[in-house]
């Protein structure tokens, strides 16, 4: 028989999932060691079957928006740990029209297939109380978005041309773009104590990022990585940085069947980039008498970029650029200060190294994806003490950064990355006892 759409025929949305806390568990969240909130549903599908489907001038077809990942955000106690772990998006709505006959009347009318629901942000602030030796983390992860819904269309002929123009301003089919990651932001709210032991500084490497939300229009950027060390306390060394990003997400092929018929894109399919790292090492320690503690090192590795398909019937890809890579050296400590009595100022200590790694380009049919940047800066020296003679500071970090190769193309080669590495700065000599200032004598 026979399937006449002459109005709007639109399956469900996903539903958004919700953000925790909430308001009601606000409260006893603060002891909690993680707070995570749930994925967004999946859109729904839409899905018909007949000998001949007819789309008129007034009538659409849409399957479901998938739904949002839950916002996570965790402040515990002062000296807690905090993680918070966001909802990933919900996948689009599949549309499918199985028909020995689709006939598609020229716009307004429209197929829509459901894109995938964003990620949702996660944000983790925890607060260090200085006169404990407990070393508080936080993680935030953000979620990634969801899988663009898919498209299965066993015939048509839509201008009875035998072509299916996708991304002009007549374009009938639209959708197939994977869900927007979401962000991860991390807090830190207390402060050095002299009176501290000497504590090495807590590394904080939180796991790779995941990989994009896949699509046939666009696919999702892999997840960003963030890792901030703790400083030292006391006088400790700084603690160590690694963040690593995740895979740009790949693209899927439309689900069509060819017949004698052709196919032709009026874009360009877009590969996801991949995910953004960046890390930063904690700065060094210095209690004013024991040895200062050196600046923490930091490594960033920026996500590979998506793939895209061997589409088989000359459809335009493009790779996904590889991520950005930013990594900075923490400060080293300021050395001691010796003025009563006067003696030999302490040496500041070295600052952290650095060191970033842009993300590989993606691999496509046309265009391989652009590498990745890679940013590195080395932490300061820290500033010599005072005294008779006074410290030298301590000499800067290393930093080395390497911008990665574009991706391979059938067509064209990605182009290489940008690639920037600064030395820290050494630390500034510390002043000598006696010696009047705008306040007076030292």
């Amino acid at each position: 028989g026979q399937i006449l759409i002459e109005g709007r025929i639109e399956a469900g949305r996903g539903r958004d999932a919700p953000n925790a806390p909430t308001e009601e568990e606000e409260e006893s969240s603060k002891l909690t060691t993680e707070v995570v909130s749930g994925v967004g549903s999946d859109g729904g599908n839409l899905i018909l079957t007949a000998q001949e489907v007819v789309v008129t001038r007034s009538g659409s077809l849409s399957s479901g928006q998938g739904g949002k990942g839950g916002i996570s955000s965790h402040q515990p106690e002062r000296n807690r740990n905090a993680w918070a772990t966001a909802g990933d998006g919900g996948r689009g709505g599949t549309l499918a029209i199985v028909a020995e006959t689709l006939k598609v009347a020229t716009r307004p009318a429209i197929l829509s297939v459901g894109d995938g629901g964003k990620g949702g942000d996660a944000t983790a602030t925890i607060i260090i109380d200085t006169s404990s030796d407990i070393l508080p983390l936080a993680t935030a992860t953000p979620g990634v978005g969801g899988n663009a819904g898919r498209a299965f269309l066993s015939s048509w002929d839509f201008r009875q041309d035998g072509l299916l123009i996708l991304g002009t301003e007549d374009a009938i089919l639209h959708g197939g773009r994977a869900g927007l990651p979401g962000t991860g932001i991390i807090h830190h709210n207390g402060q050095n104590s002299p009176d501290r032991n000497v504590i090495r500084g807590g590394n904080h490497t939180p796991e790779e990022g995941r990989k994009g939300g896949s699509g046939w229009y666009s696919a999702g950027a892999g997840q960003p990585a963030l890792s901030f060390a703790t400083p030292g306390f006391g006088s400790g060394d700084g603690g160590d940085a690694i963040a690593i990003g995740g895979r740009g997400g790949d693209l899927t092929c439309l689900g069509l069947s060819q017949g004698d018929l052709g196919l032709a894109f009026g874009f360009i399919a877009q590969a996801g980039e991949g995910g953004s790292a960046h890390a930063d090492g904690g700065a060094g320690g210095s209690n004013g008498r024991s040895t200062p503690g050196r600046g923490g090192n930091a490594t960033a590795i920026g996500g590979e970029g998506g793939h895209g398909p061997n589409p088989g019937i000359g459809l335009i890809f493009q790779g996904g650029k590889g991520g950005q890579a930013r990594g900075k050296g923490g400060s080293g400590g300021k050395g001691i200060t010796r003025c009563s009595p006067s003696s030999n100022g302490g040496p500041g200590a070295k600052g952290g190294n650095a060191h970033a790694i842009g993300g590989t380009g993606g691999v496509a049919a046309l265009d391989g994806g652009p590498g990745g940047d890679g940013f590195s800066e080395g932490g300061s020296g820290g500033a010599g003490g005072d005294g008779l003679p006074p410290g030298s500071g301590g000499s800067g970090g290393g930093s080395t950064a390497d911008a990665s190769s574009g991706g391979p193309g059938g067509l064209l080669v990605g182009a290489m990355g940008r690639n920037e590495a600064k030395v820290g700065p050494d630390g500034a000599e510390g002043e000598a006892c006696g010696v009047p200032t705008g306040d007076g004598a030292k």
